[in-house]
């Protein structure tokens, strides 16, 4: 073929690419996968090659919900034997159309070793199904691990939900429906918890405003459009998304985090962190200088220092606002 041949061919072939994404988001949801998977996998290389935490207990693959939506979560706790403990429940990014629990291992196996019970959990990803099934199966984890408490061990009264990037935004929606009892019969998802057992939320890097990062433009700005079309069904996604229009004075306490040149940290994290202020919430957050150059979900890069500054910050947190019960001493 010549080269206007060839020229004329991948013209045609982009004007298909081009008509298929008006009509359908599935094309960009492969490649917004495949890039994902592939960076969250060298992530979790490069912590399991950065760390310094001690063994720990590991429990992989551990069955919740209905049987035929093959859900699960690992589980992992100090050596010894089986107390109750604060448990964190982590909850994996992925811009709801890619990602796996196998992500964040090395990262709560790290929280493990400081004293908690840690889980990490898979929902399932669009578009083998849509919203709100994550919220939904993020709640039938969170009743199977009370369920189990005493075999697992878990404190039912201590309960923690995590989460990075899609999964901060699943973490801060799930902890709106333990909460706000009208903002749970809006989205449709029975509370899990009682607000008392759910007692703080760690978040980076989420999304928080959908309406807000709509309004951007760049590379987040395009995969999160296209992701959200997958995951919702609509351009504009399920306004129930924007958790910072659903959060009460009876939202746990909070450690909110984002780097500095992740364009998120602007249009979601800060005003966040902002609103729970307004409210009463008690919030800690860690947030970098212009400059310093810390990318989206840099808390997973383990050779940055800031990333371990970030994970001691928030296990730090994390014993200040569990550590109130002297029946059950987090780090013990």
């Amino acid at each position: 073929m010549s080269k206007l041949g060839w020229g004329v061919a991948a013209a045609a072939a982009g004007a298909a690419v081009a008509v298929v994404e008006l009509v359908s988001p599935l094309p960009a949801v492969a490649a917004i996968r495949w890039l994902f998977d592939r960076d969250a996998g060298s992530c979790a290389r490069e912590m399991r090659l950065y760390s310094t935490a001690g063994p720990v207990v590991d429990r992989f693959g551990i069955r919740y919900g209905p049987a035929r939506e093959k859900t699960r979560y690992d589980l992992h706790r100090p050596l010894g034997e089986v107390v109750a403990r604060p448990t964190i429940v982590w909850i994996h990014g992925g811009a709801w159309v890619s990602g796996t629990r196998s992500h964040v291992t090395p990262y709560v196996q790290a929280l493990a070793a400081e004293g908690f019970t840690t889980v990490s959990v898979d929902y399932t990803i669009a578009p083998e199904a849509g919203y709100p099934t994550p919220v939904r199966q993020i709640s039938d984890a969170l009743r199977h691990l009370v369920a189990n408490a005493a075999e697992l061990g878990v404190d039912p009264e201590r309960i923690v939900l995590a989460g990075d990037s899609a999964g901060a935004q699943l973490a801060s929606q799930v902890a709106a429906v333990v909460t706000n009892s009208k903002y749970a019969a809006e989205v449709g998802v029975t509370p899990p918890l009682r607000p008392g057992q759910l007692r703080a939320l760690v978040l980076h890097c989420g999304i928080y405003d959908v309406g807000a990062v709509d309004d951007r433009r760049g590379v987040i700005a395009w995969g999160f459009a296209k992701a959200l079309w997958a995951y919702t069904g609509s351009r504009r996604g399920a306004p129930e998304m924007s958790t910072i229009r659903a959060v009460t004075e009876r939202y746990p306490a909070t450690f909110v985090s984002g780097g500095d040149a992740d364009p998120l940290t602007a249009s979601q994290s800060k005003p966040f962190a902002q609103r729970l202020g307004e409210l009463g919430v008690p919030v800690s957050t860690l947030f970098w200088p212009e400059g310093t150059g810390m990318p989206h979900e840099y808390q997973f890069h383990a050779h940055l220092p800031e990333s371990r500054d970030a994970f001691e910050a928030s296990v730090t947190f994390l014993r200040e606002t569990l550590s109130d019960d002297r029946d059950h001493p987090v780090g013990g």
